[in-house]
């Protein structure tokens, strides 16, 4: 799913929100945020204010304010900049309709709450593409902090280069510390109209479960190295990148993953060294297996794959 097409998803998702359901969100976000022993001494937050069914931050503000800690809002200039604005009454109307303040600059911010319309639990976030937030932070580099309904925490959010990732995420029933995921690539080897799948063996985690072998990016290599490498101890087999399948992230209890898929083709005949067992399937036949989590994208983009060269 690219960008717009998820962002036009989570857009309609936030319409539909109830206001009571956001106020009690808002007031559960900003009971945990307030535990932090991080907001034990007083510090100089920056915390936008809410618009559109955006997660309301106005307890939080409150709270903040009655513990002596200086508040800055938002003040956004246009041109994808902002400035975080002392929080002064009256409040302004702002570019854009969003509210803000007047006050002085306040430098130094050490801890920013951020709205968006997604995050995931790699820290990655989807703002409405303006870019306000991802320039703002990276100027000034406080910690940041992710804020949302449950449904916006979602297993993978597309981002890019520029983005800003977040530090942590907070939702009503979620308090994520996020972990850099671990890029792994995953092959998908094809042959006469059906691909090789593999099991995990018993004393690795998430035993039992098949998979598109491959493994862990090492340092200094790029994806196709990696898999050519990977695919050689795991199989024996001397394999070469065709083209790309898709990417997944999933976040396990242990490990996020960044799943690189890609489609690959050899004449070998794979050996089993790390896995118990192995199988050719059908695309009738993928839904037979218990796959890991994180391969369920890419077995969904495969599905189509078949499809689409069984019809040529």
């Amino acid at each position: 799913m690219t960008k717009d097409e998820l962002r036009d998803r989570m857009k309609a998702l936030r319409r539909a929100l109830e206001p009571e359901r956001l106020t009690s969100a808002g007031d559960r976000v900003a009971e945990r945020l307030l535990a932090d022993p991080e907001l034990a001494r007083p510090r100089r937050i920056l915390v936008y204010l809410s618009v559109r069914n955006e997660l309301p931050t106005s307890t939080l503000v409150r709270a903040l304010r009655e513990r002596g800690h200086r508040v800055a809002v938002p003040q956004v200039l246009g041109q994808g900049r902002m400035e975080a604005r002392e929080l002064e009454e009256p409040l302004v109307r702002g570019v854009l309709g969003i509210p803000t303040s007047d006050g002085p600059v306040l430098a130094g911010v050490e801890l920013a709450i951020v709205p968006g319309l997604a995050f995931d639990a790699s820290g990655g976030r989807l703002g409405f593409g303006a870019g306000h937030y991802d320039r703002w932070l990276a100027e000034h580099a406080p910690l940041a902090i992710g804020v949302g309904v449950d449904d916006q925490l979602l297993p993978w959010v597309p981002v890019e280069a520029h983005d800003r990732p977040m530090d942590r995420v907070v939702t009503p029933s979620a308090d994520v510390p996020v972990r850099p995921p671990i890029r792994v690539t995953a092959g998908a080897w094809v042959r006469d109209g059906r691909v090789y799948a593999v099991r995990r063996g018993a004393g690795k985690a998430r035993a039992g479960l098949w998979e598109l072998p491959g493994g862990k990016v090492e340092p200094g290599e790029d994806d196709h190295t990696s898999l050519v490498r990977e695919l050689f101890e795991e199989l024996g087999i001397r394999a070469r990148v065709t083209g790309p399948l898709g990417r997944a992230i999933h976040a396990y209890d242990d490990v996020t993953v960044q799943l690189e898929g890609l489609l690959v083709h050899s004449g070998d005949t794979p050996r089993l060294t790390e896995h118990d067992d192995a199988r050719w399937l059908s695309a009738a036949e993928l839904d037979d297996v218990g796959w890991a989590p994180a391969d369920i994208p890419l077995i969904a983009a495969l599905k189509g794959h078949l499809s689409q060269a069984d019809r040529s």
